[in-house]
């Protein structure tokens, strides 16, 4: 393992290590023996790193690992052993959750269970049940169903292009996030969860922003009636005397079937040089691995919280650091530079303030209230494997 990967674990993964009993001058034989020996790697809830159960210091540890093919730890982080010795996920005394999941994910919205189980079963909802801008069938299916919560994560971008995209999502956040919370309350189910996201912040101020940070509700053009739809959509889920609601703001989402994934809409304009960086690349950007948005749910869920989170991961990055980093796990050219006026003749806005001023966000709160930590806390790590690529 070289000094700069140890370094770099110790770093990221530090307090999660000295939390289960390693103090930070062996941090470095933990991570060498859990690679070198333990019990035969198992696959835990919540992501694909192969995971080693170590004796260590009189005691169980568990440690998650990305190992290149040269024998390189790319990153080690402890993992709870409940995840990984046969025992339920969530852990005993957690309470099983029937979730309406108001997404268009594929088809359409899905039915999720989260039980006690380490499965999570998913079924397609009936075809005149998947438009939640129809209230009278939403009413009628959260009456028959009964679930235990409602969860609002609302997108409308699959097979659309991004200005048509942006606003059928508008208008799904702004009356369909309404329609599940008046459902919910006529069903008589009184906890609602929202997606919501870190890119609606207001870019003023501190690089890094925390959940009190004001919304750019005042954006120009369509960007500015999406945050305004956001900024609804909250007050929505969190304004209500009636209902318990927590908002999750999360950053990019990325991992499988997303646009940064193989296919996806960021990967092609990144290969075809549709994606440049413009002038010295200083926007940045939050990332949320899809795996990472999913643990953050099931743990407001289980937790029965109120109130707002940011679910991002540990390092922000200005686009000139991720843009290159990207295009070349992607096997892409490396993007093109611009200068503000001509990136602001060719592009449309919003892409314009995504690449120079928009600002990221801390998880700083769901870290220390909920205990919640990122299976990837770096979008590098995230990315490489997604691509299949060790090392970076």
């Amino acid at each position: 393992m070289t000094e700069t990967g140890a370094a770099a674990i110790r770093t990221r993964h530090g307090e999660d290590l000295e939390r289960c009993g390693v103090p930070a001058d062996l941090i470095n034989k933990l991570i060498m023996q859990a690679a070198t020996s333990g019990d035969e790697p198992v696959m835990v809830v919540g992501h694909h790193r192969p995971t080693r159960v170590v004796e260590f210091g009189g005691r169980k540890i568990a440690v998650a690992l990305s190992i290149a093919a040269s024998g390189y730890v790319i990153s080690a982080h402890p993992e709870p052993l409940s995840r990984v010795d046969g025992s339920a996920w969530p852990p005993p005394g957690s309470r099983p959750h029937k979730v309406r999941l108001g997404a268009e994910w594929g088809a359409g919205p899905l039915w999720i269970t989260f039980g006690r189980e380490e499965t999570v079963a998913a079924n397609y909802l009936p075809e005149e049940a998947r438009d939640v801008l129809d209230l009278p069938r939403l009413r009628r299916l959260l009456r028959e169903s009964s679930p235990d919560a409602v969860v609002a994560q609302l997108s409308a971008f699959r097979g659309l292009d991004d200005e048509d995209g942006l606003a059928r999502t508008t208008e799904l956040w702004r009356h369909g996030t309404r329609n599940l919370v008046a459902a919910a309350m006529d069903a008589g189910v009184g906890r609602v969860l929202s997606q919501s996201m870190v890119a609606a912040y207001f870019p003023n101020g501190h690089d890094v922003l925390d959940e009190d940070s004001p919304l750019w509700t005042n954006a120009p053009g369509a960007w500015g009636e999406a945050v305004r739809a956001v900024a609804e959509m909250e007050r929505e889920v969190l304004e209500r005397a009636d209902i318990e609601g927590a908002v999750l703001r999360y950053g990019a989402l990325y991992g499988p079937h997303t646009a940064f994934a193989p296919g996806g809409r960021i990967h092609e304009q990144v290969r075809g040089s549709a994606l440049p960086l413009v002038d010295d690349g200083v926007g940045l950007t939050s990332f949320t691995h899809v795996d990472d948005a999913a643990r953050a749910l099931v743990e407001v869920l289980d937790r029965e919280v109120t109130g707002t989170y940011n679910v991002v991961d540990n390092e922000p990055a200005e686009c000139a650091e991720w843009l290159p980093a990207y295009a070349r796990m992607a096997g892409g050219p490396a993007p093109v530079t611009l200068s503000l006026d001509k990136a602001r003749a060719q592009l449309d806005a919003l892409t314009v303030h995504q690449l120079t001023e928009q600002r990221a966000a801390t998880n700083f709160r769901i870290r220390e209230e909920l205990g919640w930590r990122p299976a990837w806390p770096s979008w590098r790590e995230g990315f490489a494997e997604m691509f299949g690529l060790w090392p970076v």
